[in-house]
């Protein structure tokens, strides 16, 4: 049994599973998108659905291959309905599991649940989240993520990992009625603070989740994607940290669908600017 009685853990007990469809509508760039979030039969549901105004559908992980027309996602994901100390033992590299002991018994780390999230909550998050990325170099469209938040904010979640009132690392999480999906993580670099114990607390944080989301009895816990054959080190990099955990690979289906000739064209024309840009890139 991992003992943690010397870890501080802060978690509400009103925590509560939400909606059984996610789902979203919203418009860009002209079209009238729906967004579709873990859905198993999505022909049945959008038999169901009044889609005359729907330019194009945006799918997250389904395990549909609607049309035929969406593209594989792998992911990696923990049996959370296995007994605890089991999913521990589960934790695929040993020194994972001794880094995640050490958090708890050594390093004096506060963990928090952070829901029903604020505006204050969702801002300040995405400001950090916009720093961390800057930090990384990394391309995002922080104002798409900070709108898909709000729109499912009754489905996510924040946790910290919090030492001496300055956090280490946070992740946001989104949920349906069984699965807990981690869709974002910062670990934030402080200078004068060991980047050892921010990784140790970013690996301590990640099994409080696990625990914290077995409790409210989700039965997945999702580690939000790897990239199977990726070339960038930086993809290879996350693919390494989350494999660390587990190599329990689920497959599921992603993309987009266009539905009216406007949503079709508009789709046509992102793929081809997408060819010609990975083109550029091979051609360095």
């Amino acid at each position: 049994m991992l003992h943690d009685s010397s870890a501080r853990e802060v978690a509400e007990q009103k925590f509560k599973k939400g909606g059984v469809v996610l789902k979203r509508k919203y418009r860009w760039m002209g079209l009238n998108i729906l967004e579709l979030h873990f859905h198993k039969n999505i022909t049945q549901f959008l038999q169901d659905q009044d889609l005359s105004n729907i330019d194009v559908i945006v799918f997250y992980q389904v395990t549909e291959n609607y049309q035929n027309k969406l593209n594989d996602f792998a992911t990696l994901q923990f049996d959370l309905k296995l007994d605890e100390d089991e999913i521990f033992r589960n934790i695929r590299s040993k020194n994972t599991r001794n880094e995640i002991r050490k958090n708890i018994r050594d390093d004096g780390i506060d963990y928090l649940l952070v829901e029903n999230l604020s505006n204050n909550d969702i801002d300040n998050f995405i400001h950090d989240l916009n720093w961390f990325m800057k930090e990384k170099n990394k391309d995002t469209n922080i104002g798409f993520i900070k709108n898909q938040i709000k729109s499912f904010v009754g489905n996510i979640v924040l946790t910290h990992a919090i030492k001496d009132d300055i956090t280490l690392a946070s992740h946001l999480y989104l949920f349906d009625n069984e699965r807990v999906r981690y869709t974002l993580g910062i670990s934030y670099r402080h200078k004068g603070i060991d980047p050892s114990l921010v990784g140790r607390s970013n690996r301590g944080l990640h099994w409080f989740d696990i625990k914290l989301f077995k409790k409210r009895n989700f039965k997945i816990y999702d580690f939000g994607g790897i990239a199977l054959n990726s070339n960038s080190a930086d993809e290879k990099n996350i693919k390494k940290f989350k494999e660390s955990f587990t190599r329990n690979t689920v497959h599921e289906y992603q993309g987009n669908i266009g539905l009216s000739i406007k949503g079709k064209l508009a789709l046509s024309l992102h793929n081809l600017k997408k060819k010609i840009s990975n083109g550029r890139t091979s051609q360095r």
